[in-house]
């Protein structure tokens, strides 16, 4: 069917649908038809400003990263797909190891291989510890992120959509449908839209780190600096060689406090 064709059907079915509303909300299936002719028929729809649609953007964009990023470490992990399951139960697991001992044999080859099963022991505690650290330090807070602060965005984005629909709908119809109508539709749009705004920038703000930590202070050991400032209970502001900046207050010995 030619595109001719398919806007003549879309207008028909719209002929048909419409007489049957008889309260003020519009039927969902209305509401997917205007979504519908907005994209196959080129009906134009509320337009939203670039700084919202570039917001809409960096969520997808996030949101599609965070996952990714979360998928591909605990991979790089663990590559084994069979034994990966093993990382998410792995923070509550009691380890098992070196509690059963075979009968040994004499000789200096025993001692070499008890020293090198201790030493694997000990390798595979390292790891352990490894992947406990990387998952709470850095795959749960990223999961955390994913699962609540992404996903309530994107369930706010949703509800706007299709209230700017709705609103798009009465919009067009206007002498048909209530002038009451369309101003309500326009302030849940609106409303829906102010809350997605907040809810995206409450999670930038969030996650983003402060602007302070981009001017952090180089020092090596032995360096004495001199302090000018506590930016709270884990960073101080200095300065040494006529250079100033911020460093962690645990990678220092106070010599000198500052004056309260």
């Amino acid at each position: 069917m030619s595109v001719a064709g398919l806007k003549k059907q879309f207008h028909k079915a719209t002929q048909c649908r419409v007489p049957l509303l008889n309260s003020s909300s519009v039927t969902f299936d209305l509401i997917i038809l205007t979504a519908s002719r907005e994209k196959v028929g080129g009906a134009e729809g509320t337009k939203l400003d670039e700084d919202f649609k570039e917001m809409e953007k960096k969520v997808d964009v996030t949101s599609r990263a965070v996952l990714d990023i979360m998928t591909k470490t605990t991979e790089y992990l663990q590559p084994n797909p069979a034994s990966r399951a093993k990382l998410s139960m792995i923070s509550t697991m009691s380890k098992m190891r070196g509690q059963e001992k075979g009968p040994g044999y004499p000789g200096g080859e025993r001692l070499a291989l008890m020293d090198a099963s201790e030493a694997m022991k000990e390798l595979g505690e390292v790891k352990d510890a490894l992947d406990i650290e990387v998952k709470q330090n850095f795959i749960d807070p990223l999961q955390n992120l994913h699962d609540k602060d992404l996903k309530e965005i994107q369930h706010h984005l949703k509800k706007m959509e299709g209230r700017r629909l709705d609103f798009d709908y009465k919009k067009k119809r206007q002498g048909k449908v209530q002038d009451e109508e369309i101003k309500q539709a326009l302030e849940k749009f609106d409303e829906s839209k102010e809350i997605a705004e907040q809810s995206i920038s409450t999670c930038w703000r969030a996650t983003s780190p402060p602007r302070w930590r981009t001017g952090e202070l180089g020092f090596k050991e032995g360096d004495v600096i001199t302090l000018t400032n506590q930016i709270d209970d884990n960073w101080y502001e200095g300065m040494i060689n006529g250079q100033s900046g911020f460093f962690p207050i645990n990678y220092v010995d106070i010599l000198v406090p500052l004056p309260h």
